[in-house]
């Protein structure tokens, strides 16, 4: 388990609808906390933006503003973290887990927030000694502009579990969450969820 005295480092990969989103509710929990600091791993005019005027959501339940600790799209800045939460599109996946390999080292614990059913294995082929767990998000938002979430669905669910990990940590990190205000719950069979969720979404995606 992470030593509690020592702040545990959280990187969010990706700041789109979903990381913009449950990386915002973290950032702006834990922007004055001395034990959690949380990273942004952005790109482009979004890193621009962010690294400015802070990433604003838009939510029906209120709008905020936060500053990250760090906001960069050079993983050497940021170091070796204990929770890196993944939220690049499928296709870049691979990809992105490659260019992240400064952020991690075997104690190194890696949720990936993606659609889809196999996004886990994926990491779990580049990263076999790392604790790699599984989550799905249920949450309608969108990046409209650099720096700028909004969230327009009614739910904002987050699911995510291990049948290897440690439990100490997966239960740490629900307990983060759940503090940030993120309506997130430690799944005991997460797969199942994942499997629910990809059979609800797929007839809609392919009508769409």
């Amino acid at each position: 388990m992470t030593n509690r005295n020592k702040k545990i480092r959280i990187a969010i990969a990706g700041i789109g609808g979903v990381g913009g989103y449950f990386g915002g509710r973290l950032s702006r929990y834990y922007e004055n906390a001395d034990d959690i600091e949380v990273i942004f791993i952005a790109r482009g005019e979004n890193e621009k933006a962010i690294s400015q005027n802070g990433l604003r959501v838009e939510h029906a339940k209120g709008n905020f503003v936060t500053r990250p600790k760090l906001v960069t799209s050079d993983t050497a800045k940021v170091g070796v973290v204990d929770y890196l939460i993944c939220c690049a599109k499928s296709y870049d996946l691979e990809q992105m887990m490659l260019e992240l390999s400064p952020c991690i080292d075997r104690a190194t614990v890696i949720l990936p927030l993606l659609n889809g059913i196999d996004s886990s294995e994926t990491v779990k082929n580049i990263y076999p000694q790392n604790e790699v767990w599984e989550g799905c998000v249920y949450l309608v938002s969108r990046l409209t502009e650099p720096g700028i979430v909004k969230v327009t669905g009614n739910m904002s669910l987050l699911f995510f579990g291990s049948n290897e990990g440690t439990h100490e940590k997966l239960n740490q990190l629900e307990k983060i969450f759940l503090s940030a205000g993120i309506e997130a719950k430690l799944s005991g069979n997460i797969q199942q969820t994942i499997w629910e969720k990809f059979l609800l979404i797929s007839p809609i995606a392919t009508i769409t």
